[in-house]
């Protein structure tokens, strides 16, 4: 528990980073900012996931309703694939050694990268349906903890912690609603079941 108390934390202080070199407020059309609304308009007309999972679509219209707040966080490089194949770490201690693989990164507002801590360090998959570690919140609180002790004065918990939970959930949505699945979601596709199983778990947690 020690070495992934380390790992979450060092993570939180790695993602803080980018808040201190913020970028020009200028998103390429092929960023996930750009096209949040779009996709957030797509999902909530989604018919498919409005029948067989009516409480995510429900939550898809509330982050709809405050995807104004993104202009609040400040554009910085992001990383879109911020998983444990791209994430080092010293094997003994935990701590982080590095992070590769950012040929696809963009800029985006502020935490939309978080998703990778929520998929690959608070919980699993396995057989197909997601679970929660016992220690989920103890090691959020870590990440948490060390992500806004690191982030600029300007930055305040008590300000922005609705407009970061909004980039984090823009972050999942463009993470999980892959290959056409915003606009038609196939039941015998293996990669939308599960797809949208992590959309499921890690949207409404």
């Amino acid at each position: 528990m020690q070495r992934q108390l380390r790992t979450v934390a060092d993570l939180g202080r790695f993602v803080a980073s980018s808040a201190h070199h913020p970028q020009p407020r200028s998103y390429a059309p092929e960023s996930w900012t750009f096209q949040a609304a779009d996709s957030l308009d797509r999902l909530v007309n989604h018919a498919s996931v409005e029948r067989m999972c009516p409480e995510l679509h429900a939550r898809a219209q509330s982050i709809q309703s405050k995807l104004y707040l993104l202009d609040e966080l400040p554009p910085v490089l992001s990383h879109h694939d911020f998983s444990e194949i791209n994430i080092l770490v010293d094997r003994d201690s935990g701590g982080l050694t590095g992070v590769v693989d950012f040929d696809e990164a963009q800029i985006e507002a502020f935490g939309m990268c978080i998703f990778g801590l929520y998929e690959c360090f608070f919980g699993a998959m396995e057989k197909g349906r997601w679970s929660w570690y016992e220690d989920r919140q103890r090691l959020e609180g870590a990440f948490c903890g060390a992500l806004w002790d690191n982030l600029p004065p300007s930055m305040k918990q008590e300000e922005l912690q609705d407009a970061l939970s909004v980039a984090i959930d823009v972050g999942m949505i463009q993470r999980y609603f892959i290959r056409g699945m915003l606009d038609e979601y196939n039941e015998t596709n293996k990669v939308h079941v599960m797809s949208l199983e992590y959309a499921r778990a890690l949207l409404l947690r």
